[in-house]
C-alpha cells in the first residue's frame, strides 16, 4: 500500500526528532539542516541511514547530497517506493 506524503512526513519527523533527542522539533517540509545546528555533515550522513532503516528504502550514495531538506527526503522515498522491485 502507498504511503500518503502526510504519513511520510510524520515519520521522517519521528525519526529526526529520535535521532537528534528533541521530542519537541516541529519538522515540516521545509525542515532542514539550515534549521538545526546538530544537523551537520556527519549527522547528515548517519540520519540518512536511520532513515534508511525506517522506511526500508536505499538512497543511491549520489542522491545524499541533495537530501538536504525533508521535502526532498520524502520526494525521493516517494520514488524509491513506487518504483518497480526487480
Amino acid at each position: 500500500m502507498k504511503m500518503k506524503r502526510k504519513d511520510i512526513i510524520e515519520e521522517l519527523g519521528d525519526v529526526i526528532r529520535s535521532f537528534f533527542g528533541d521530542d519537541s522539533l516541529a519538522v515540516t517540509d521545509e525542515t532542514s539542516g539550515d534549521d538545526l545546528k546538530e544537523w551537520d555533515s556527519v549527522s547528515h550522513i548517519q540520519l540518512i541511514f536511520e532513515i534508511e532503516e525506517a522506511f526500508d528504502v536505499q538512497f543511491d550514495s549520489d542522491d545524499i547530497p541533495e537530501l538536504t531538506s525533508v521535502g526532498a527526503i520524502a520526494d525521493k522515498i516517494e520514488t524509491l517506493r513506487e518504483a518497480p522491485t526487480a
